[in-house]
């Protein structure tokens, strides 16, 4: 079995909660992992799975646990295929004719939430790090998170336009929904019952779904203890699921979601911001011309 449906992009744009979503819904089998990544591009930072030595066959083995005939949906989520050259080869192709649903989320916010998710989430960008520093870090090859390729190519991969056209070459507009991150966090209910419009699922499912956001960013106190709890993560198999120590962690080292969505930014932050605004404005221009979206949310 082969999917139907595949989140194909993009990250930090709300993929994690709409795969559990939709994973919900009794039509719907999703992969027994979010990101499959059975498409990534060779040197890519994330890695594809060993079964994809298998071929079709291996990507089947994501499925293996959906009846056959037994519903309406086969999902997968693999946000970074948006930027995968072996995906947009691979994905037309499958027999199963998937339909692919594209989150975005204003650019200039996404590059914010990816600097924070980097610096607290996986530790990879220092404590301190100013956000002005942040972007000339990752536009400087001296600097080691330059070689971090998710990091480097933040700008180039939030100018949604030029990958898009891509996918819209290949695939027809009826199999391809564009979501906005804002409108979803804004309406949930909404938003999933456009989504299961384009799936052609009962929406009635979702009337009383409570919507559980995940994956959010988060702020750690220390970041040298985060450190070594991914290397002990890393090291002992299990100790991801086991609860009682994630709660005790989360107590001891991270703070309030509200610090972690930086509502409180400084001049200096809102100076980038605009800047970056300034860049992506003629790229959402002809996101928005090419597939007639209202983006008037990221005004």
């Amino acid at each position: 079995m082969l999917p139907s449906a595949i989140i194909a992009g993009s990250s930090k744009c709300g993929s994690t909660s709409l795969f559990h979503w939709l994973g919900a819904h009794p039509d719907v089998c999703a992969s027994h992992v979010k990101e499959v990544r059975f498409f990534m591009d060779d040197g890519y930072p994330l890695p594809r799975p060993r079964e994809a030595d298998l071929g079709l066959p291996g990507y089947e083995t994501f499925f293996a646990h959906c009846p056959a005939g037994g519903c309406r949906v086969v999902l997968e989520a693999t946000p970074d295929y948006l930027y995968q050259q072996s995906a947009l080869a691979e994905l037309p192709k499958l027999p199963s004719r998937p339909r692919l649903i594209f989150l975005l989320r204003k650019p200039s916010e996404r590059i914010y939430s990816l600097y924070r998710f980097a610096m607290h989430n996986v530790s990879s960008v220092d404590q301190g790090t100013t956000f002005r520093q942040f972007l000339a870090d990752i536009a400087n090859p001296q600097h080691r998170i330059y070689r971090d390729i998710i990091l480097r190519d933040a700008l180039v991969q939030s100018e949604y336009f030029r990958w898009l056209e891509a996918w819209a070459a290949w695939f027809e507009p009826e199999r391809i929904y564009i979501g906005l991150f804002e409108q979803m966090r804004a309406d949930a209910r909404g938003f999933t019952r456009g989504v299961c419009q384009f799936l052609d699922l009962d929406p009635t499912f979702y009337d009383t779904y409570e919507f559980p956001v995940l994956n959010e960013s988060f702020v750690v106190r220390n970041q040298r203890l985060h450190r070594l709890r991914h290397r002990l993560v890393a090291a002992v198999p299990g100790l991801p699921q086991l609860t009682l120590a994630k709660k005790l962690y989360r107590m001891v080292n991270v703070s309030s979601g509200k610090q972690a969505n930086g509502t409180t930014r400084g001049d200096e932050d809102v100076a980038e911001l605009r800047r970056l605004d300034e860049h992506f404005a003629p790229w959402n221009a002809r996101l928005a011309e090419k597939f007639n979206l209202d983006l008037s949310c990221w005004a």
